[in-house]
């Protein structure tokens, strides 16, 4: 954990056009708009052609509809959908990566002043502070279940302790240690059990997540913190449809992958750079939107009812560790990937080589 305990580099990003347009005055009907977020004339770049679109249709209040998003309806886990929720990146170190983009819907909480909150997307109830609600203490897996289970508190007593992928949904990737939006309470450097089971083990190991992103297994007589839950719907649809182009489209998220990434184009090891790049320039099936995808998005295809691998096999030849397009916030120099062997979520010094799986968004809606 030292390692973490780094001076933070203040990355300071030059917005050209929020820069370059002056504000308008109070008494102005005309709202500026967003300049950051909409690329004019839809080329996947905010460069000097947006200013110059924007300066030529300001007078006339007559401006292009911003490039779309995927969708991501508030609530959708509710009806059994997963969705993609916004990984909290907003700034951009490279062109193609999560701040250039910024997909999914953005976090959104409800703090119901009673110490609890809820999850506007997922509809998931949280302890606002697990620390002074339940005990400041730690459990083993069995006692942290046991915990969770005989909680009575805000008048309900239906608690639980949280999945992996429910625990994985508080995450913003935006901020350091701990990397969960401040209106909960989390302790630093500090590691909070879920329910779920390790598939290799399932009798002696289950699935932690770190205060600061990480996802990994560890023995269940460990003593971990916990997360207490309520809510939540576990049903499904039918998740995955292959598309017969070498292409797979999750119906869950409303985003396509490539099926096999050893096809030409997409195969060898390489790093975050190249891998961002390559994504970008990648023509497959008749699309040329490819990207590579953020921490959320490759995460969601993570199957922890399976390992070696642990994703539905209808993805083929999956390598052992892929990139994402999320950098580790706090940390200079190293991205988020996903190992699809068993499941672990960790980052890596972006100059190591690693594998990738390119994602586009196969149905838009604007969210931002």
């Amino acid at each position: 954990m030292q390692d973490r305990k780094i001076d933070r580099v203040v990355l300071v990003l030059s917005i050209l056009l929020g820069g370059l347009i002056h504000p308008v005055s109070a008494q102005d009907p005309v709202p500026t708009p967003d300049l950051p977020q909409i690329d004019l004339n839809h080329d996947q770049v905010i460069d000097a052609k947006d200013l110059i679109i924007f300066m030529s249709q300001w007078q006339v209040q007559i401006l292009p509809t911003p490039t779309p998003t995927p969708p991501n309806p508030g609530g959708a886990w509710r009806e059994g959908i997963i969705g993609t929720i916004a990984t909290g990146v907003t700034i951009s170190q490279i062109s193609g990566d999560d701040g250039h983009y910024r997909m999914g819907a953005p976090q959104s909480f409800s703090d119901h002043g009673n110490g609890t909150i809820t999850d506007n997307n997922t509809g998931l109830m949280w302890l606002k502070d697990p620390a002074s609600t339940v005990v400041s203490a730690t459990y083993t897996w069995d006692e942290a279940n046991q915990a969770c289970a005989s909680l009575e508190f805000s008048g309900y007593s239906d608690w639980r302790l949280p999945s992996i992928e429910e625990l994985s949904t508080l995450t913003d990737a935006g901020r350091p240690d701990p990397a969960i939006n401040p209106i909960f309470s989390s302790r630093t450097e500090a590691a909070y059990w879920s329910a779920t089971p390790f598939k290799n083990n399932p009798e002696g190991h289950a699935w932690m997540k770190y205060s600061y992103g990480p996802v990994n297994w560890t023995f269940k007589s460990v003593s971990n913190f916990i997360r207490p839950v309520r809510g939540g719907n576990s049903s499904k649809n039918q998740r995955f449809t292959v598309n017969g182009n070498g292409t797979v489209s999750d119906n869950n998220t409303g985003l396509m992958w490539i099926q096999d990434p050893s096809v030409p184009g997409v195969a060898g090891a390489m790093n975050w750079s190249e891998a961002l790049s390559t994504c970008e320039s990648l023509t497959f099936a008749g699309f040329a939107d490819w990207r590579l995808p953020n921490l959320n998005e490759l995460s969601s295809l993570i199957d922890y009812s399976r390992s070696a691998p642990a994703i539905d096999p209808v993805f083929l030849n999956t390598s052992s560790w892929a990139w994402t397009s999320t950098p580790v916030a706090g940390v200079p120099g190293q991205s988020w990937y996903v190992s699809f062997d068993v499941g672990i979520v960790f980052y890596a010094k972006q100059g190591l080589t690693g594998y990738i799986r390119p994602v586009r968004s196969a149905l838009t809606k604007t969210t931002h």
